[in-house]
């Protein structure tokens, strides 16, 4: 009997060393998320460059609309672009679509088109219920690929002349009107 208690007490011992490790790695992580996200909010600008650099010659393609107009960045060589590259499942995404109305709106000199990842069923669907004032392109994942878009929504800015001007990450209004004048 005094074997096996024996024998008991060093695993107890052990489950509840690995427990409280366990706890303290769990607790040490989010204690560095948390400072992480405390820095990104007080530090960082809202528009966080990525992607191609600035003076890159942009990509060019040729996509669909979800009314069947294909769209070609040859096309456009003579205006100031803004690519913004999203996806309908995505919750960021989600909130600057009523800030880009509101950009398009306030720069009708851009032109502003979207590249969604979805369904054309889907985009078509995101397009009419929120109203967008502009198109809405069929997501290709050579020209995602080609324009280095790391997440969603990120956002390209090509100057008339067909170079890259700024790319990165914004969430809004002003981070758009930042990325534009950058």
């Amino acid at each position: 009997m005094h074997r096996e208690h024996a024998a008991r007490l060093p695993l107890k011992i052990w489950l509840l060393i690995t427990l409280l490790l366990g706890t303290n790695i769990v607790l040490f992580l989010r204690v560095i998320a948390l400072e992480r996200n405390e820095a990104a909010a007080n530090n960082a600008p809202g528009f966080v460059d990525m992607g191609l650099p600035p003076g890159s010659p942009a990509p060019a393609f040729a996509l669909a609309d979800t009314n069947g107009a294909t769209y070609e960045l040859e096309n456009l060589v003579n205006s100031d672009v803004l690519l913004v590259f999203t996806s309908t499942d995505c919750v960021a995404c989600d909130r600057v679509y009523t800030e880009l109305n509101k950009f398009q709106e306030a720069n009708p000199d851009v032109v502003l088109l979207m590249i969604s990842r979805g369904s054309p069923e889907e985009n078509l669907a995101l397009a009419e219920t929120r109203a967008l004032t502009f198109p809405v392109l069929q997501w290709e994942d050579s020209v995602v690929n080609a324009y280095r878009v790391q997440a969603t929504p990120f956002f390209v800015m090509i100057e008339d002349g067909g170079l890259v001007k700024r790319a990165g990450l914004a969430g809004s209004l002003d981070d758009l009107k930042q990325l534009t004048r950058g």
